[in-house]
């Protein structure tokens, strides 16, 4: 005869054997379905270098952490970046484009993008950096290449319309993890040395989260700090106006011109940074 707790160990044993089974049948088909994907994904990088996966390094348990060592990536220096007939879609809903635009950007020359608000400006730029599907070509130094995979840091540095920063201390948020070697330098083509000397705690001041303790000229000529001490080859920015006075956004392009010298491509509709450019590209 089986008591009441028989009968319960009995039927949590039934269970847990039944679970098993069907777990051993859900296991099975999961791996056959790894199994194709696994496949597919050799079949797309069997060409492909495999690069490591986990680099092993020595294991430091009782002392501080070893220095870290920064190492600039060698890029190629710029000698011309040419777009030839390169348009893409500016409003997939009423189908417009932007027309086929060519021109040339040289080191340290200045391409400015002009035109009527909705003429496309920005969608220009992001498909000069492979950000949206376009047609057309573009070649750095004669050789043509993939901007979505080739401009990228530190070979070229992007600035948006709306800045996004970290919730860090003014220093970190400019270097994220590169020497401070060039952070005097990179403030000051900026334009913030004025404000740094105002803000209480110095290049250490938090900036909070998106950098909302900033101004939005602040925001902005951080992060073009940002993207100079990378040194980049190619600089596009798209349309600082917004947040700057005329007179600071002269000043700071005219630093940049001097110091760093990288080849621009910007959006803007001031006539004071339209009579700078080497080169006027001219939408709508």
């Amino acid at each position: 005869d089986l008591s009441a707790g028989d009968l319960a160990l009995f039927v949590g044993y039934v269970t847990t054997i039944a679970n098993l089974s069907r777990w051993a049948g859900r296991v099975s088909t999961y791996y056959r379905q790894a199994e194709v994907s696994v496949d597919r994904l050799a079949e797309l990088s069997h060409d492909r270098t495999r690069p490591p996966v986990v680099i092993k390094t020595a294991t430091n348990l009782r002392h501080g952490p070893p220095p870290l060592v920064h190492r600039r990536a060698e890029v190629e220096p710029l000698e011309v970046l040419s777009v030839d007939r390169l348009s893409a879609v500016h409003d997939a809903e009423s189908g417009r484009v932007v027309p086929p635009v060519s021109f040339e950007i040289r080191a340290g020359e200045l391409v400015v993008v002009s035109g009527p608000v909705g003429s496309g400006k920005s969608m220009l730029l992001r498909a000069v950096l492979g950000l949206v599907e376009s047609t057309g070509s573009v070649y750095w130094n004669g050789e043509v290449i993939d901007p979505a995979t080739f401009l990228v840091p530190p070979r070229t540095a992007y600035l948006p319309q709306v800045p996004r920063l970290f919730s860090e201390a003014l220093a970190d948020t400019v270097l994220l993890g590169m020497p401070d070697d060039e952070l005097d330098q990179a403030l000051w083509t900026a334009c913030m040395e004025s404000d740094v000397a105002s803000m209480g705690d110095g290049v250490d001041t938090v900036v909070g989260p998106r950098g909302m303790r900033l101004s939005g000229g602040q925001a902005q000529r951080t992060a073009a700090a940002r993207a100079l001490v990378r040194r980049p080859q190619l600089l596009i920015v798209d349309d600082m106006s917004s947040a700057l006075d005329v007179e600071t956004e002269l000043m700071l392009w005219q630093r940049l011109r001097s110091t760093y010298r990288p080849a621009m491509l910007m959006v803007s509709h001031r006539p004071a940074v339209v009579e700078m450019a080497d080169t006027i590209v001219e939408l709508g």
